[in-house]
């Protein structure tokens, strides 16, 4: 009778092994997949409360110093604003990205501005790192300056 029950023996014995490490290794790959979306998510908010932050600051800028964008580029806009203490400050503080001229994926930033001065966009193209004009999974923030005769303050635009 024993002589019957070994070969089934092992073969539970091999099911109570290696169905573990199966599942283990499907919930790990199940996790690191989940992770890689939680750091995308991550990256896109990070990226998104930076320029969100750099258009509240510009904005401020451009009120307190009576113009429209502060440069043509980036660059240009960044040295302008950090020209004012108070402006330096907080760009350290809420935009260490945009002081980079990066978004969260390392990709450089893209600052463009109307001939008159008075709109302004800074996108990034976001996780596929293709520039879809603000389209697809972009992540931009557009500019209306309150020098624009047809700005309207609203609270909710943002």
């Amino acid at each position: 009778m024993s002589a019957e029950r070994s070969p089934s023996w092992w073969l539970v014995w091999l099911c109570l092994i290696v169905t573990p490490v199966i599942l283990a290794g499907m919930i790990g790959f199940w996790v690191d997949l989940n992770r890689k979306s939680d750091r995308e998510i991550a990256q896109f908010r990070l990226t998104q409360r930076q320029l969100i932050g750099f258009h509240s600051l510009v904005t401020q800028w451009a009120i307190d110093h009576d113009k429209g964008y502060p440069g043509p580029t980036l660059e240009d806009a960044l040295r302008a604003m950090q020209e004012d203490e108070g402006v330096a400050r907080e760009l350290w503080r809420r935009c260490p990205l945009v002081l980079r001229g990066e978004d969260a994926w390392g990709r450089p930033l893209i600052y463009r501005t109307s001939q008159r001065g008075k709109r302004a966009v800074i996108r990034s193209t976001g996780p596929n790192g293709k520039d879809e004009r603000g389209h697809g999974d972009d992540i931009q923030s557009q500019m209306r300056f309150p020098c624009d005769e047809s700005y309207e303050f609203s609270p909710s635009a943002d």
